[in-house]
């Protein structure tokens, strides 16, 4: 019996950082990556009361835990993708943007 074969990415890119600021009653969410990350590997979705989910394809953490003590970023390793929990002061209203940086990406 022939059982389908996974294929893995070899060199997933690491996520070194992430951080929130928020300001105007709008959080921007900058994440941190070795290489680039396409804009179509980001996807955000609002999380309920006070949680808003990030997956970012093909990427790999440094780290489970992304801030300070009060209100971290929570790293939820996958298979394939990564999913940033982030605490957030209100609920967040979609559609959440995301955009391209030197550094990584933004999600607005």
């Amino acid at each position: 019996m022939l059982f389908p074969v996974v294929f893995l990415p070899l060199a997933a890119i690491l996520i070194n950082d992430a951080k929130t600021d928020i300001s105007n009653r709008a959080m921007v969410v900058d994440i941190a990556t070795s290489e680039p990350v396409a804009r179509d590997d980001v996807h955000g979705i609002s999380g309920g009361a006070h949680r808003l989910y990030i997956y970012l394809n093909n990427t790999v953490a440094s780290r489970r835990v992304f801030g300070g003590d009060s209100d971290p970023i929570v790293v939820h390793p996958r298979a394939r993708y990564t999913k940033l929990e982030i605490p957030t002061p209100t609920r967040c209203s979609e559609p959440i943007a995301v955009e391209e940086t030197p550094a990584g990406v933004r999600v607005r």
